[in-house]
């Protein structure tokens, strides 16, 4: 379609700016709000009433795009939104959604790449694939295995049977002649690292297709005086643009065939709390110390402009530059105050501020008084209540959550002591988790086919944004002893 056709079926519509102000600055504003407002990714986001009214009332460009950048993420949000195998599983019947199965989708892959591996309904999993199919249309992703919507990673009750053989074939039957199996309900899992950011309250966008940009502005117009008839000076505005794009991430698990061959609701439940427990970990793990110049997202605090605290506690003693001597390591309260201070300084504390900490930083705090020589001995980390979630109120009244994400062996030029803790303190609200939909799975039924097992490999596409930077406060050189 030409352009004169476009434009009779979608109207061009004008933005009137006010005359009465010419100064430079103006001006610049003006231009700054048109071109957020005209960029392709950002339109869809703004109407042509709000534009209008953002340059008639004088908003400032930091406060439009910050508006904008709101707006993306509102409307992209997972909760509301849901990603492509959300929205798909959703319009699943209820019967449907209760009998899809990963591992029946398992079977009748194994099955394909090995026939002879299942017989009979074992190997049947017509639903499984037409999800998977669907899914490779709606997102345009292709793949050598299955994709699985993220809603079905979640456990549902199956049926139960016991695991045969016959044949050289894996059956499922019900025959008293079967192998007896029983399934705990209550599944001995491994003890893992907890993932806190979403705990503490980074968000999640769901739904993405492509790259994602957000506007910042890392520079502001100041207010200027001027005399009558005198110039206002130009500001120099800093512009930029935060990227999101797709990032692959993958994880391989063994999977015996008796697991893939069970249709016990605990044993599909213990596959299920793996993979979410895998991948869940090792995304709050790159949010967190992500390189910068990795594949993967970068993490806080690898991100520039990041504030640091150096602790001035004493600690220990400990061989430094061959002598011993009182090293500053320990976080005092002092220090604790310059966290949240240098964050309130940047503009960006919030009651959505909160701690991340390691075990050994929250028990040193916990050690540690808040003035030293007083009578009354009062701990810069004071006993608390812990919510079912784990998140316990921390220093300065804050939310806190403690995990063995954080580095714990941190080192400096001539320390010779303990590895050194991590500590951050900020908004993890301007943390966002972008989800690009659906999961990919691809099964080797041949690495591991000695030990009876077939290899599993979980992909998917994620990000990580770090809306500020300066949001985020962390000391990398914590003793806790």
């Amino acid at each position: 379609i030409d352009t004169r056709e476009a434009e009779k079926i979608q109207p061009r519509q004008e933005i009137i700016v006010e005359t009465n102000k010419d100064a430079a600055q103006e001006l610049q504003r003006v231009q700054d709000i048109l071109s957020v407002a005209g960029d392709k990714d950002f339109s869809k986001y703004i109407s042509h009433e709000e534009v209008q009214r953002a340059v008639n009332d004088g908003t400032t460009s930091l406060a439009f795009r910050d508006l904008v950048a709101r707006r993306i993420i509102e409307k992209n949000e997972a909760s509301r939104v849901g990603t492509a195998g959300d929205n798909l599983f959703g319009e699943l019947s209820r019967t449907d959604q209760k009998q899809y199965s990963l591992t029946r989708a398992m079977r009748g892959y194994l099955n394909t790449v090995r026939p002879g591996s299942f017989s009979g309904r074992a190997a049947e999993c017509t639903l499984e694939r037409e999800v998977s199919d669907e899914l490779q249309k709606r997102t345009g992703v292709t793949s050598s295995g299955f994709l699985i919507p993220e809603a079905a990673l979640m456990t549902r009750a199956l049926g139960t049977a016991a695991v045969a053989g016959g044949a050289g074939q894996i059956a499922l039957t019900s025959a008293s002649a079967a192998v007896q199996t029983t399934t705990e309900s209550n599944v001995i899992q491994l003890l893992r690292n907890r993932p806190r950011c979403v705990q503490l309250g980074a968000r999640t966008l769901g739904g993405l297709q492509g790259n994602y940009r957000f506007p910042a502005q890392t520079g502001a117009g100041t207010w200027q005086w001027v005399d009558e008839g005198g110039t206002v000076n130009p500001a120099d505005l800093t512009l930029s643009f935060i990227p999101a794009k797709p990032r692959r991430g993958s994880a391989q698990s063994g999977v015996t065939i008796e697991m893939v061959a069970s249709e016990s609701p605990d044993m599909e439940a213990l596959i299920l709390a793996d993979f979410n427990a895998i991948r869940n970990i090792g995304l709050d793990l790159a949010a967190l110390t992500g390189p910068s110049n990795g594949p993967g997202p970068v993490g806080v605090l690898n991100t520039s402009g990041v504030q640091i605290v150096t602790p001035s506690g004493t600690a220990s003693k400990y061989n430094v530059a061959g002598q011993n001597t009182n090293i500053a390591f320990l976080l005092s309260y002092q220090d604790v105050l310059n966290f949240d201070t240098l964050v309130a300084e940047a503009n960006a504390d919030s009651s959505t501020c909160a701690w991340m900490v390691t075990p050994g930083v929250r028990a040193a705090l916990k050690n540690t008084p808040m003035f030293p020589g007083a009578t009354a001995f009062s701990p810069i980390w004071d006993n608390s209540s812990i919510d079912p979630l784990g998140i316990t109120p921390g220093p300065l009244g804050y939310r806190a959550g403690v995990t063995n994400q954080l580095p714990s062996n941190g080192t400096l030029a001539n320390y010779t002591g303990p590895g050194l803790h991590t500590a951050i303190f900020g908004d993890f609200s301007k943390m966002l988790f972008c989800d690009w939909g659906v999961a990919e799975v691809i099964y080797d039924p041949y690495t591991q086919a000695a030990s009876g097992n077939t290899v599993m490999t979980v992909r998917s596409l994620h990000d990580v944004v770090i809306r500020h930077a300066v949001a985020f406060a962390a000391a990398t050189t914590v003793a806790v002893a």
